[in-house]
């Protein structure tokens, strides 16, 4: 995880095992408690009550702004990671020597992406347009993955069981041959 989420990605290790794996996968949509269902403007689910006009013409038009949304995806992941390691909520849900290592990855991250093609010659300009490309094609990929998986499921208020409420929110999808 080490090498492909921060070092390969960009993405911060200990922000995707909280995120995802303890706060999404512990209470899929169920709201307030699954962080995916709280994204902003990405995720307003028809069962949530809009709070306000803007809110509301985001929820009736989300359909139209979520591919161009799923191009910044990777980018507000990143931003999200880095906050969570030198957060106060970082500091309680990830030990030290994880935060440590996801920073020294992170590092390692740019050294990567950047020091080493621009010290082989490449231009600065061609680096970044590169890095912004596969960034952008990134947050794509994840739109891609997210929507089929998620965005069918119902929202929940409240459950009972853990075990009932992982089988009512996944997702089985057929491939074609």
């Amino acid at each position: 995880g080490y090498v492909a989420f921060p070092i390969g990605g960009g993405l911060a290790m200990s922000y995707w095992k909280w995120k995802h794996n303890t706060g999404h996968h512990s209470f899929p949509n169920v709201a307030g408690r699954d962080p995916d269902t709280a994204i902003w403007p990405m995720a307003l689910h028809r069962d949530q009550q809009p709070r306000n006009l803007l809110e509301r013409v985001i929820q009736r038009y989300q359909g139209l702004a979520f591919w161009p949304l799923s191009l910044l995806l990777c980018f507000a992941m990143r931003v999200d990671g880095v906050r969570f390691l030198v957060s106060r909520q970082g500091r309680r849900q990830a030990p030290r020597r994880d935060r440590a290592i996801d920073a020294l990855c992170l590092v390692l991250h740019v050294v990567a992406w950047f020091v080493v093609p621009l010290a082989l010659g490449a231009s600065v300009w061609a680096v970044a347009a590169f890095y912004v490309a596969w960034t952008l094609g990134t947050g794509l990929l994840l739109g891609a993955v997210f929507a089929p998986a998620h965005m069918t499921q119902p929202m929940y208020r409240g459950y009972d069981e853990n075990f009932v409420l992982q089988l009512r929110t996944t997702q089985n999808l057929r491939t074609n041959r």
